[in-house]
């Protein structure tokens, strides 16, 4: 084999996993489902972002996250897509990234997989007569704004009442984002359940515990100009959090 082609073949095989992925129609009970129009233009998309879409195969690799990639091709959305702050650009969206992961990869390999394919449990009140529980995931839905989610849950709906998502490397925890809706009667209970403070504070004091533990002594949050919303005009008019004040 030629020297020019061994020079490539770690490309080749980069580019061989990542269409794999993109195209491979494995179903299991992990699985997020992907329409094949949005599947075809994740595809067209990594042509254009093809560098970065690499260098993010790379990291998923390096740290043995990339059964994530497998089970959510969206995760290639971050290499055209803001991450955690509207003005991150390409680098050092991967810097971030690899911090995060490098923290991450600490945890037991079934943490990691749960954290991905459920939920870890953290805190569980019903033994305080409370029907809520505090967990850590990796949220679909707030990909854009971190990997991390802590979200309050009502054990009895399954309804994610309150959630923050950022996230953290060896010293600091970025929040990119913060949502949570519930009615005032809901608010009420809630407060007097989560010894009578607020419970986006109750979570954002939990999260602040946990990161502690990882060795993590900063929590940093977005500005409200910031949030990766802004990005699209659409999107701008849906948050109704004020980051600044928080």
């Amino acid at each position: 084999m030629s020297k020019e082609l061994l020079k490539f073949t770690p490309m080749i095989v980069t580019l061989k996993h990542i269409f794999y992925n993109l195209s491979s129609r494995n179903k299991n009970e992990h699985t997020i489902f992907i329409a094949k129009k949005a599947r075809r233009r994740i595809l067209y998309r990594t042509f254009f972002y093809l560098p970065t879409v690499i260098q993010l195969q790379k990291l998923y690799e390096k740290y043995n996250f990339d059964f994530v990639l497998q089970r959510d091709i969206n995760h290639y959305n971050k290499a055209y897509y803001p991450l955690l702050n509207k003005n991150v650009n390409n680098f050092s969206k991967i810097q971030y990234l690899e911090d995060h992961f490098r923290v991450i990869s600490t945890l037991k390999p079934q943490y990691r997989h749960l954290l991905y394919n459920d939920a870890i449990l953290l805190l569980d009140m019903s033994k305080y007569h409370i029907n809520i529980t505090l967990k850590l995931q990796y949220d679909h839905f707030s990909r854009h704004e971190g990997e991390l989610t802590f979200f309050i849950e009502d054990k009895n709906t399954k309804h994610k009442i309150f959630k923050i998502t950022g996230l953290i490397n060896s010293h600091q925890f970025y929040i990119g984002g913060v949502q949570g809706q519930t009615t005032k009667d809901v608010m009420r209970i809630l407060t007097k359940e989560c010894f009578g403070m607020r419970p986006h504070n109750f979570l954002l004091y939990c999260l602040m515990e946990f990161v502690r533990i990882l060795g993590c002594m900063e929590v940093y949050g977005i500005k409200n100009l910031s949030h990766v919303s802004n990005v699209r005009k659409r999107t701008r008019d849906l948050i109704s959090f004020d980051y600044d004040k928080f």
